[in-house]
């Protein structure tokens, strides 16, 4: 029940609220008393501290208790009816039924008397105040409205004599009184619903196995469960009030005020990667704070000093990071966001695209965005060795002595990126599958060891083809392309031309210590351009540009002859001779050609059947 307490106006018998209270079960009366105004401030903060859930009171003594607490203060209102009795009796006093009454007090003591005019004939004059010292300019007021009579408070009746103005006690009775309680009753339903459901959700709060955070708009934390203490190793009254990314600097994502957005982040919290869960909570649709739930994942280690000393001299660090690589072009800003969604995952992921486009960057990139960051990256060019030796490399001599750790086993808890990762062995390919399911097979003792290494992969090849030819895995490739990123050529993302030709024209001013203007021209001739060799070839031409200016302004013919005579244009592809001079003859073979005499694919590519397909060919006389 709702504790309550009641300052009874001197109208109104104590033993009348002790009995009528009684009828309202969530009502627990702690206090039922006459007291001065003197003592209205001091006796509530004191039934505030005894655990008060709210008050009854009337006029003077209600604003001075709403000015003290935020608790529900119920107004002892004088109703209507009981009103329109005093009128009634202001009329046989007076003799008279066209009379003038004013109506004085405090806001809070009356009810509507709206009404009263064509009810009773008379005319009401209300006067609210909010002091005590404004009862006076009340009273005059009365006077000049030539008021027969008013109606008010003790002190109101007493001024009014001053003043010549029949004056007439506001009492109030059992009518007002049963009113203003079972206004009481409904707010102390109220409150016992409210903390039942507090009560309830503090169980469950306490009670979670996960952590939880509340926090408030501004990020400051509310309030922890023991599960969270926990997590933090702090007592509460270190972590209540803090900012939340004073304590978890890798908690960057933030609701962005959309109620119905839920934020899911991975992070890395002493040592452990937590999966967090930024819930938005609010009213009326505006975002007042949120709930974070932390759900642990597995441990992290971390490398000690003399591993990632030499894993740094091996170069086996990333360095590329998001933040660091502001790509301007659609088709990156997409893969970008997706590659920022996954990285904390710890998910394999397949990076494919012409050879110079940025998938090393990007591998990089993913790894220092991961909880993994603090822990090796291991890069391997696969085309690089034969593959017995690469399989040697990742998983280990055949040997019974081997002296030095394989890279699967440095990159435990870190990430190993394969390029051209189409290379590898059968048996490679096989043992690289089952390290991304968590199981590391080591040639030195042919036995499989817990692993907890994410792989990212790049190709340039088209891996269904070699699925189909039986020289990839379908199984592998089914785990590497969880995540498939395709990277477009330079060619067509000029925007990343632009933002390259600036990066690495000014990067080789400050190295060669020169500075060189490119004209417009020659800033249009280079987006412009190509770019067969994607980015090692546009690094290099902006080396030159620089390096090989013998003027300050590098304009369009000196950056044409750079492009002509530095690089081999690559040879139009010929022609196929066609049967006949047909468009849809011509689109067929060169799709034959492409798709390696896969009809199906070439079917699938124009969007016809494979029946319909084979009418074409024969139609134009087209052989496999």
């Amino acid at each position: 029940m709702a504790k309550a307490a009641v300052l009874l106006p001197g109208s109104i018998p104590f033993e009348n609220v002790r009995d009528a209270i009684r009828q309202y079960p969530n009502i627990e009366p702690m206090y039922i008393e006459q007291i001065s105004n003197a003592a209205v401030k001091s006796t509530a903060e004191r039934l505030i501290a005894q655990g008060c859930d709210l008050f009854v009171a009337r006029g003077l003594q209600a604003e001075m208790i709403q000015e003290i607490t935020d608790l529900q203060v119920v107004p002892l209102r004088i109703t209507a009816q009981e009103i329109a009795v005093m009128v009634r009796q202001i009329q046989k006093d007076l003799n008279r039924t066209d009379i003038t009454v004013s109506l004085i007090g405090y806001q809070n003591m009356y009810s509507d008397v709206s009404h009263f005019p064509e009810l009773f004939g008379i005319n009401v004059c209300k006067h609210y105040v909010n002091t005590i010292e404004e009862m006076d300019e009340a009273l005059r007021q009365s006077v000049a409205e030539h008021a027969d009579a008013v109606i008010g408070g003790r002190h109101c009746c007493q001024l009014a004599k001053a003043f010549g103005i029949p004056a007439y006690f506001a009492s109030g009775g059992t009518e007002g009184l049963s009113e203003t309680l079972m206004m009481a009753q409904q707010i102390a339903e109220q409150i016992d619903t409210e903390r039942r459901d507090a009560a309830e959700l503090n169980a469950m709060f306490e009670n979670n196995f996960n952590g939880i955070l509340q926090m408030d708009m501004d990020g400051r934390i509310q309030k922890a469960n023991r599960v969270m203490m926990g997590i933090f190793a702090e007592e509460p009254e270190e972590i209540i009030g803090r900012h939340i990314q004073e304590l978890i600097p890798e908690l960057k994502e933030m609701p962005n005020g959309d109620m119905n957005e839920t934020v899911l982040a991975m992070i890395l919290y002493r040592n452990v990667s937590y999966a967090v869960s930024i819930m938005p909570v609010g009213v009326e649709n505006k975002v007042t704070g949120a709930i974070l739930t932390f759900q642990e994942g597995r441990r992290i280690r971390q490398l000690d000093q003399e591993l990632r000393r030499e894993l740094t001299r091996r170069g086996h660090i990333a360095s590329e990071t998001f933040e660091r690589n502001q790509w301007e072009s659609e088709s990156m800003r997409m893969i970008v966001r997706t590659a920022r969604q996954i990285a904390g995952y710890g998910t394999s992921v397949l990076l494919t695209g012409e050879r110079g486009v940025e998938k090393s960057i990007l591998a990089e990139c993913i790894h220092n965005a991961s909880i993994q960051r603090d822990n090796s990256f291991i890069e391997i060019e696969c085309s690089g060795y034969a593959p017995e030796k690469i399989d040697e490399m990742l998983f280990g001599r055949d040997t019974e002595r081997n002296e030095r750790p394989c890279l699967a086993e440095l990159a435990q808890d870190g990430t190993l990126y394969l390029k051209n990762v189409e290379r590898l062995s059968p048996e490679s390919q096989y043992k690289l599958r089952s390290l991304i399911n968590g199981r590391r097979l080591t040639n030195t003792s042919g036995q499989f060891i817990n692993a907890n290494v994410r792989v990212i992969a790049a190709t340039e090849t088209d891996l269904s083809a070699l699925i189909e030819e039986g020289k990839f895995r379908n199984d592998l490739y089914y785990e590497l392309s969880t995540v498939k990123l395709d990277l477009k050529p330079l060619r067509e993302r000029p925007e990343d031309v632009r933002m390259y030709i600036q990066t690495y024209t000014e990067y080789y001013q400050k190295q060669y210590d020169k500075f060189v203007h490119l004209t417009a021209e020659a800033r249009d001739l280079l987006t412009g351009y190509a770019w067969p060799g994607n980015l090692p070839q546009l690094r290099n031409v902006c080396q030159r540009i620089v390096l090989l200016a013998v003027k300050r302004d590098a304009d369009g013919e000196y950056v044409r002859r750079l492009l002509e005579h530095t690089f081999i244009t690559p040879k139009q592809e010929k022609e196929p001779e066609l049967p006949y001079k047909d468009r849809k003859a011509a689109e067929i073979i060169k799709l034959l050609q492409k798709y390696h005499g896969r009809r199906e694919k070439v079917a699938e590519d124009l969007g016809i059947s494979k029946t319909t397909l084979w009418r074409y060919m024969k139609k134009y006389g087209i052989e496999d």
